[in-house]
């Protein structure tokens, strides 16, 4: 039984020598496995830093997303470049335009003043040379009225030609007359009476809206037919007046209204004037009555037959 014991005890030794010889084994040597767990640590440790660093990526890019918004957010509030670049542009060219306009505006007074400078001496040219050479305006009518019938007409003043205008609403005082040019441009117009001849003649001459001398004839062909005759001398004032005569639609214009004056006349009824006396006739020698016989008139004196 003692052996027994004994040799029980001797391999309870034995195992624990060899199990404590294995433990040692294993820390001298470590087992070939050891690695692989290592490795898997290693590996677990690294898949949390990566899940660690991914976290970190997507908090930054949770980061980065934020400050996008708040960038947007800014651009929104504030004024795009694009906007203030267009108002800084539109001032500019604000400024620039109307520098130019100014700088326009100052050419065209100086060009306006050079071309009236300019305009002036020509108009001044172009009336001083017609001036120069220019020959009266002579219209005559014939017209089959008494003399006396056509001067009283003329004298009427319904209207005065002057080869560039017509004068209307002629008033007289005395030696002088007033009226109106007529015209697109009617201007006042006034003119001193120089000479007037009872059925012979009738002159004038202007002094304001016009620079005319005027000289009207009559003449006695028959008893029942007259001749007037008209003489302007126009000096042109502008450089319209100046084209007139130069085309000679200021004749073509005189005669007209010569015409017009005749056309008047010979419409009036001759009942009105023909049994009136003429005034050469009233301005004759009246006829000498005959003188009575002093025999047949004087009565015999009473001491004569005695």
């Amino acid at each position: 039984m003692a052996t027994k014991a004994t040799r029980q005890g001797n391999g309870h030794s034995r195992q624990r020598a060899a199990s404590t010889k294995a433990k040692a084994t294993s820390k001298a040597k470590p087992r070939r496995g050891s690695n692989s767990g290592t490795a898997r640590k290693t590996s677990a440790a690294a898949r949390k830093t990566s899940g660690a660093a991914r976290k970190t990526g997507a908090a930054a890019r949770k980061t980065g997303g934020a400050a996008r918004k708040t960038a947007d957010a800014v651009k929104k509030q504030a004024p795009k470049p694009n906007k203030v670049a267009g108002k800084l542009a539109r001032k500019a060219i604000k400024r620039v335009a109307t520098k130019a306009l100014d700088a326009s505006a100052e050419m065209i007074r100086n060009a306006a003043d050079r071309a009236a400078a300019t305009g002036s001496e020509v108009v001044d040219e172009a009336v001083a040379k017609p001036a120069r050479r220019r020959l009266p305006i002579q219209r005559a009518v014939d017209v089959a009225v008494p003399i006396r019938v056509a001067w009283e007409e003329w004298m009427a003043l319904e209207c005065l030609p002057e080869g560039t205008h017509v004068v209307t609403d002629i008033d007289r005082d005395g030696d002088e007359l007033v009226g109106r040019t007529d015209g697109l441009r009617e201007t006042d117009w006034a003119a001193d009476v120089l000479d007037e001849r009872d059925q012979q003649s009738f002159a004038w001459q202007s002094r304001e809206g016009s620079d005319c001398a005027g000289l009207v004839t009559f003449h006695r062909l028959s008893d029942r037919l007259t001749r007037i005759e008209l003489n302007l001398d126009v000096v042109p004032t502008t450089l319209g007046e100046a084209a007139q005569l130069a085309t000679r639609i200021a004749d073509r214009r005189a005669e007209t209204e010569l015409r017009k004056l005749k056309a008047r006349l010979e419409l009036i009824n001759p009942d009105l004037y023909e049994d009136e006396p003429d005034a050469t006739e009233e301005g004759g020698e009246e006829p000498a009555e005959p003188e009575a016989d002093d025999n047949e008139d004087n009565e015999d004196e009473p001491g004569e037959d005695e």
